[in-house]
């Protein structure tokens, strides 16, 4: 946490159409030394492909939680934790009627809730005051979510989610969920914006999104147009090896590069910038 902590009341912030704009943003040096990390574990529940290679035989998860802490169980061991991991949540999202077996060593752990995609986005987007990262961004601090975990254990339900038409809402996830929210509070701020008798003094808002990707130590901009047009040229039927193809669009694409800048921190240099007017 940064030095500012006691001297800044966090409980009150919150950007509310009709309040002064002065009093809506933290000082400069307020919002630069703002530095605050929350890590959560969740733990999925059993896919379709598992339940069917388990059949009939009890499930049992090789993975226990209790309060803040994670403990990872060795099937080898009578099911004995091996490890405990804490975390400012750990995150149990096994439902109900996928009916485990006590496990030896926790036989008090009553799972009774399961946490799902809505309680999954309050927890990991909104401060214990109720404050958002939308609200964050609208007072010029910035905020990241990241999923970090092996090859299907949920990183992209929890962060995409099934969404699109037909989709349960109930299954959308983080992204979706933060793009809903923005562009509902960017309407609600033009439209009071507008109601301003001085146009000089009306905020203009606009939003645009990047798309960036880092594998091997390299940061590539995904909306770069040499990527575009490989795609392009895949749709329309152009025969070609997928893998020179693929090692000659890298090549073409440009490597960007992270900068720092002093007030609003990092950010990656000489990206594509797309205007956006919804989640759509």
């Amino acid at each position: 946490m940064s030095e500012y902590d006691d001297e800044v009341d966090f409980s009150n912030i919150h950007l509310k159409v009709g309040e002064d704009d002065e009093d809506a943003l933290l000082p400069v040096e307020r919002r630069a030394a703002i530095t605050q990390f929350r890590v959560f574990a969740r733990l999925r529940p059993f896919i379709s492909e598992e339940l069917e290679t388990i059949g009939k035989a009890e499930l049992q998860s090789t993975i226990e939680m209790k309060g803040e802490s994670t403990f990872p169980l060795n099937p080898a061991n009578g099911w004995k934790p091996s490890k405990e991991f804490v975390f400012d949540r750990s995150l149990w999202s096994i439902p109900q009627e996928q009916e485990l077996k006590p496990t030896p060593y926790f036989q008090d752990v009553k799972h009774e809730s399961c946490v799902g995609q809505k309680e999954m986005y309050d927890i990991a987007t909104k401060d214990e005051t109720g404050v958002s990262m939308v609200d964050n961004a609208f007072m010029a601090i910035n905020s990241c979510v990241l999923t970090y975990g092996q090859t299907s254990s949920g990183k992209t339900y929890t962060m995409m989610g099934n969404y699109g038409e037909g989709a349960d809402p109930e299954h959308r996830g983080i992204i979706p969920r933060v793009c809903d929210e923005l562009f509902a509070k960017v309407a609600e701020r033009r439209e009071f914006e507008a109601k301003k008798d001085d146009p000089k003094k009306r905020w203009e808002l606009d939003v645009s999104v990047t798309f960036v990707e880092i594998y091997l130590e390299k940061v590539r901009d995904l909306l770069d147009p040499a990527l575009r047009h490989r795609i392009q040229k895949q749709a329309v039927g152009v025969k070609h090896r997928e893998d020179n193809d693929m090692k000659e669009s890298l090549a073409a694409m440009k490597e960007a590069r992270v900068r720092r800048d002093p007030l609003t921190g990092p950010f990656v240099e000489g990206i594509k910038h797309v205007p956006v007017h919804s989640w759509k």
